[in-house]
């Protein structure tokens, strides 16, 4: 028989075959060049797309039709088609189609997927595997621990560095979680929304700033597309309610001293706080601090820690009759502002003493007040309306107010009364002659814009006295100043009377 007489009936046969339902093993059959594809590692952000062509041959003796092309499975996105030779292509036995497939590798981990190809006998797979790889990342220091701060003053600012190994990872976000979040804020960084290439770093700064005293925890949590992609720096820090200056007294009352000599004071000044207290300096001013010289102290310029304590000790020295007095200006890193404490003497000439029948001699200079010319700065007021008060301490009812434009203010006033005195037998004066008598003497301070009534204290030998007569026409005088400016001064009479009003 001819052979292509032959061919012809065979083809028949099949034909009739395939219209029967005949066996597959006539059918088409493609088969791929390679049954797996694997990418290996490869670099999320800097590895490119690395591809692969696969090859499907129609080992068949008869033509067969390409359907479709897909790529299927849990990762498919990480994966693509092209170039696409196969898919609607009628090929004859024992030709090729090419297929070209590309590891897109979007995001790090193993990625797996299925290469499907359907043609008349069903469908063809090639498996198809690659890892995406991005770095590791790590901080210094780590966890991040802030010294004790003091809420209110700024805070305590930290630097972590963050470090990336490996390869390549994008930073999604930069922020600070947890139970006292509140407490700590990112001043400044570059890490947020950065690629870091393998070693390579970046550098986030967080501040502590405390918003209640106590322990505080958080963490800064670094997201990213690393192999930690949750990457957590815990944060600690403890606030605290800061410094605090409590002083040994805030007036020092050294009495009447003999001019000429001396009598010594000292203030003791503690850190009650919960955080070292910085005093910056400490300086004399106002009446006559040239008599109360400061001999030593141990606060200025110092840091004072918790507990702990500094003096200063000096002496009052009067060179003159008279009532003195200074104040010791205290400047802290507090916000409290300067603090003030006041020492008070009187000099006198000769001996003094005071008992309900004894005479009272030496009679002690009066004050004297003067407005320096031109002065231009605040000048204090005087208010109210003076009453009668009892033995001790008498309440002036003389308000005095401090202008907030400056501040400090020293207010000062004196008890007077006019006595009786016997002429010498020398004397030709007839009738009798009267003495003036300081009966006590007050120095206190006020702050810029406080404002407060006057009280003054009667001295032992004033009360002494008031003891012995039961009654006593006294004349009150009251002056407030601000360092460097002018006096103003308000005086009162008053009538003291023993016990109770």
């Amino acid at each position: 028989m001819p052979k292509s007489r032959r061919i012809l009936m065979l083809s028949l046969v099949t034909l009739t075959g395939m219209l029967a339902g005949a066996a597959p093993a006539l059918a088409s059959e493609l088969k791929p060049s390679l049954s797996t594809v694997g990418f290996g590692s490869v670099e999320v952000h800097s590895g490119g797309n690395p591809s692969q062509i696969i090859l499907f041959k129609n080992e068949s003796p008869f033509p067969t039709t390409v359907g479709s092309v897909r790529i299927v499975g849990p990762d498919a996105a990480e994966f693509s088609i092209s170039p696409d030779y196969c898919a609607d292509e009628i090929m004859d036995p024992g030709s090729n189609c090419e297929l070209g497939v590309s590891f897109l590798h979007q995001a790090p981990g193993e990625k797996h997927a299925t290469l499907e190809l359907q043609d008349n006998s069903g469908p063809v797979e090639v498996a198809l595997s690659g890892t995406g790889l991005t770095g590791t990342l790590s901080a210094e220091p780590t966890p991040l621990s802030f010294p004790l701060t003091v809420d209110g003053r700024g805070g305590e600012t930290e630097q972590v560095t963050i470090s990336n190994t490996n390869a390549g990872t994008h930073v999604e976000a930069v922020e600070i979680i947890g139970p006292d979040a509140a407490s700590f804020s990112l001043a400044y960084g570059n890490c947020a929304h950065d690629d870091l290439s393998q070693d390579n770093n970046c550098d986030e700064s967080v501040r502590f700033s405390p918003t209640t005293p106590g322990e505080k925890t958080a963490e800064l949590v670094v997201t990213s597309d690393a192999t930690n992609s949750s990457f957590v720096i815990p944060l600690s820090g403890s606030g605290a309610n800061g410094p605090q200056l409590s002083l040994s007294s805030h007036q020092a009352l050294l009495g009447e001293v003999l001019v000429g000599s001396s009598a010594p004071y000292t203030f003791t000044a503690t850190n009650t706080g919960d955080y070292p207290l910085e005093i910056q300096k400490t300086f004399l001013v106002s009446g006559t601090p040239l008599m109360f010289p400061i001999l030593s102290d141990t606060c200025e310029g110092q840091i004072i820690a918790m507990g702990a304590s500094c003096t200063i000790t000096g002496n009052f020295q009067p060179t003159t009759a008279g009532q003195k007095d200074a104040s010791i200006i205290i400047i802290t890193e507090s916000s409290g502002g300067p603090i003030a404490v006041g020492i008070d003497g009187t000099g006198v000439l000769g001996s003094v003493t005071a008992s309900p029948s004894a005479a009272i001699a030496a009679p002690l200079s009066a004050p004297s007040f003067s407005s320096p010319a031109n002065a231009t700065v605040a000048i204090p007021q005087l208010f109210g309306i003076p009453s009668r008060s009892p033995t001790g301490s008498v309440d002036t009812r003389i308000g005095a107010s401090c202008p907030s434009s400056v501040v400090l203010c020293q207010v000062r006033t004196t008890i007077t009364t006019s006595l009786p005195s016997h002429p010498s037998r020398t004397s030709r004066v007839d009738a009798m002659t009267r003495t003036s008598v300081i009966l006590g003497s007050t120095s206190s301070l006020l702050r810029g814009g406080q404002r407060s009534t006057v009280h003054a204290r009667l001295s032992p030998m004033g009360i002494a006295l008031l003891s012995h007569r039961h009654k006593l026409k006294v004349s009150i005088a009251v002056t407030i100043s601000v360092p460097g400016g002018p006096l103003v001064m308000r005086s009162r009479t008053l009538v003291l009377t023993h016990g109770k009003r």
